[in-house]
This record gives C-alpha cells, sequence and structure tokens, in this order.
C-alpha cells in the first residue's frame, strides 16, 4: 500500500508542480527538501513546501546546476559547505568534461542526511506511471 500511496503521491504532486517540465524555462524549477537519497536505486525522496514527500529517479541525463547561494550568513551550516563543495565539482566537471557521477550522488545522500534544500526540476517518467526523473538539480541556500 506504502508503495501505492507514494506513487499516486508522486504522480499527482509532479502533474501539479512540474507541469511544462519539457521546457526549458527557470519558471519549472521547484524548491524540495531533500529527505534521502538511496544511492543503489538512485531514487530521491523529497518534499515541497506543504506537500507531500515525492520521488525523483536520479539518471545519467540529470543536469547538476551550480548552488543558488543567498545573501544569509550561512556557516557552520552542513548545507552550505554541500554547496559549496558541489559547486566545485560542477566546476571541475564543466572544466574537464568529465562525469563527476559519484560525487554528485554522495551530496545527495549528504543532503538528505542534512534536510537540504534544492531546486529541482522533474523530468519525464522513465517507464509509464513511474515517478518522475530528475531533469535537474541544484542545492539552494536562502
Amino acid at each position: 500500500m506504502k508503495k501505492t500511496v507514494l506513487g499516486a503521491a508522486a504522480t499527482v504532486l509532479a502533474a501539479v508542480l512540474f507541469s511544462g517540465e519539457a521546457s526549458s524555462d527557470e519558471s519549472t524549477a521547484v524548491s524540495v527538501r531533500v529527505l534521502a537519497f538511496d544511492v543503489l536505486t538512485q531514487r530521491m525522496l523529497a518534499q515541497a513546501d506543504g506537500g507531500p514527500p515525492i520521488v525523483l529517479i536520479h539518471t545519467p541525463a540529470t543536469v547538476h546546476l551550480p548552488a543558488v547561494v543567498g545573501p544569509g550568513v550561512h556557516p557552520p551550516d552542513p548545507c552550505f559547505v554541500l554547496a559549496t563543495t558541489w559547486n566545485t565539482t560542477v566546476a571541475v566537471s564543466d572544466a574537464t568534461a568529465t562525469s563527476s557521477a559519484l560525487t554528485f550522488e554522495v551530496l545527495l545522500g549528504l543532503m538528505g542526511t542534512f534536510a537540504c534544500d534544492a531546486s529541482v526540476v522533474a523530468g519525464a517518467p522513465i517507464a509509464a506511471g513511474g515517478p518522475p526523473t530528475l531533469a535537474s538539480v541544484a542545492p539552494l541556500l536562502p
């Protein structure tokens, strides 16, 4: 039953929050709290403000964008440290044209451990009726 409820919640929330997902319009990005990330299944459990938890699937096509860091004072916030590490990884990956997938997976796992916020864009599900993919993701610090 848990799987059915979670799948239904993901489908409904994805339809409401991520409509227009195929567009490159930045308005499709949604702020979520990362609750967990499973490296083996590539499933990220996240929750938009006031919404039910949803599952997003991290894929090789997921775009890892630089962190969005607001003007607040962040240290010693562990999410700030993860965001700066994320930004360094994005810069190195872009400069060397290499994949840093494992590093991003570890960082997503740590973001779940510390309940960090992220800006996400959902993509089309891998299978009909399945959870949406994670089209892009970036740590988000207000």
